[in-house]
């Protein structure tokens, strides 16, 4: 592990703005639209910010009057609000509402790790990222566990219809 001095470099090399190594932004590990009729040439490809995810993010935060800060006007779908935001859904211990925010937006942390190993990111780095993927999967795990079948069922029903 690098000494504390250098943690702040390496994590702003890898991890922060927009000329990092690695982007902390979920719609950048999706296609930037799940609407098949956008006519848009990049319409799915991945690497790009403000896709669906990011929009769809917008419209969660509008929801409970969460506010956006400015330096994220960008990417509201980034890791570190897409944290923030689940840990209001903890709050409110609605477990539904938890296990669909995973199944929705909480999805592409294992693309994150595969990225952050092809990148060469730092070995705390990594393990930070693995670390947090298995704790998301996880909880997905205990909150399936504690949902009832038909609920599981109609979350994925909702997510399949949207994708398609």
């Amino acid at each position: 592990m690098p000494e504390s001095s250098k943690w702040k470099d390496l994590w702003n090399k890898y991890f922060l703005g927009n000329n990092s190594e690695i982007k902390l932004i979920e719609s950048v590990y999706k296609p930037w639209t799940i609407d098949e009729s956008c006519g848009m040439p990049f319409a799915e490809e991945k690497g790009f910010v403000m896709g669906d995810w990011a929009h769809h993010m917008l419209h969660l935060y509008e929801l409970l009057d969460f506010e956006l800060p400015e330096s994220f006007s960008y990417c509201p779908d980034h890791l570190q609000l897409e944290l923030e935001f689940m840990s209001l859904l903890v709050e409110e211990m609605d477990y539904k509402k938890q296990y669909q925010f995973i199944v929705q937006h909480l999805n592409w942390l294992t693309d994150l790790v595969n990225e952050a190993e092809e990148k060469e990111a730092p070995q705390f780095c990594l393990d930070l990222l693995i670390w947090l993927a298995q704790f998301v999967a996880s909880d997905k795990s205990f909150l399936a566990d504690n949902l009832d079948d038909e609920v599981l069922a109609g979350i994925t029903g909702t997510i399949e219809k949207s994708k398609s």
